[in-house]
């Protein structure tokens, strides 16, 4: 696991030699997402981008001039960056120049194809752009300490953290206290949980402990290391594991105490049935029988999903009706307080 530097107390920099946009206090910054498995800066396509600004996600972005560049001050910054990034929590983006122009929207950024920037986002929106200058040059271009020091007086680590296997599994090991989410990028409902519901309650809240992500795409895309996965950190019943769940889901979020699993949610995944007309959430992890093993759903008003009649003008069902499916928006009206009383009890 990687290791925040220490920094000495800071003067405060001058921002009459940055290059500012003055939307925003910089230091108020919180920072969405962290990663204690990257070890360089992480290549955002336009699409990337944009849906990092459209889901308001606070964050550090870096432009280069081009992957191809002869720019020597974008090799020595990209070292610098990736530096940083090795040795912190911090993800810092970063997006070629060219990705951007002739697109519809610049996002306010400025533009250069001879040198690099980097720049400061709150909640989608762009708070300030330090751009490399050979007449004012900074210290953080050219020293990942330096570097540091800028990012630790403009932004908060973030409590949303990327981890891996090797990570989870040694936190077992070590019998350590943590709350994970397990999720794979390519799954429609995680996509849809972590903007709407984990990434708003990490920004509204102060959290006492951080919330894990382990990202299981390369996994899912092989049957059986896939349910291997399920059935070893008990997200199926394999085990008879009450927090275990048919098969095993995602998105699925687990917190363990002394490295034992002692309470779970699951988000969506509950199975429709066509019942005399009707439509019935016929499998749910929301029993009336697993209720007595998750404390946290007692206090919320509709606690026990399985059973419960959808309407209609909910569903959408494909293949003739092979195929049934709650629609997302309506599913997270259940949902959402159910995982937001799971991250309350084991985060707050």
């Amino acid at each position: 696991m990687k290791k925040s530097l220490l920094f000495l107390p800071i003067a405060l920099i001058s921002l009459a030699s940055l290059t500012s946009c003055n939307q925003g206090e910089a230091n108020e910054i919180k920072l969405t997402f962290g990663s204690y498995i990257d070890s360089t800066f992480t290549d955002l396509k336009y699409a990337d981008l944009e849906a990092k600004i459209n889901e308001e996600q606070s964050f550090i972005l870096v432009t280069y001039p081009g992957a191809d560049s002869t720019c020597s001050c974008w090799r020595v910054f990209e070292m610098i960056i990736n530096q940083y990034v090795n040795a912190n929590v911090e993800i810092i983006y970063g997006v070629d120049v060219y990705q951007i122009m002739g697109k519809n929207n610049d996002f306010n950024l400025s533009l250069s194809t001879s040198s690099p920037s980097i720049s400061f986002f709150k909640n989608g929106q762009l708070v300030e752009q330090i751009a490399y200058s050979t007449k004012n040059p900074q210290k953080f271009y050219k020293d990942y300490v330096e570097l540091g020091k800028l990012i630790s007086s403009k932004t908060e680590e973030p409590e949303i953290i990327y981890v891996n296997e090797s990570i989870l599994d040694n936190s077992i090991k070590e019998k350590e206290d943590f709350v994970i989410l397990h999720t794979y990028s390519s799954c429609p409902d995680c996509s849809y949980c972590i903007p709407n519901v984990v990434t708003p309650f990490a920004s509204n809240n102060d959290l006492d402990e951080e919330i894990w992500i382990i990202d299981l795409n390369e996994i899912k895309s092989d049957a059986t290391l896939w349910q291997n996965y399920k059935n070893k950190y008990n997200l199926s019943n394999a085990n008879n594991n009450p927090f275990g769940y048919n098969n095993g889901y995602v998105p699925t979020a687990q917190a363990y105490e002394n490295g034992e699993l002692i309470d779970a949610s699951v988000y969506f995944n509950d199975t429709i049935s066509l019942v005399n007309n009707s439509y019935v959430i016929t499998d749910s992890f929301y029993t009336e029988e697993r209720l007595s093993h998750i404390s946290y759903a007692t206090d919320i008003e509709i606690n026990i999903l399985m059973g419960l009649e959808i309407p209609s003008d909910q569903i959408m069902s494909y293949n003739n009706g092979e195929y049934i499916i709650w629609s997302q928006e309506y599913a997270n009206v259940y949902h959402k307080p159910l995982l937001e009383a799971f991250l309350t009890k084991y985060t707050k």
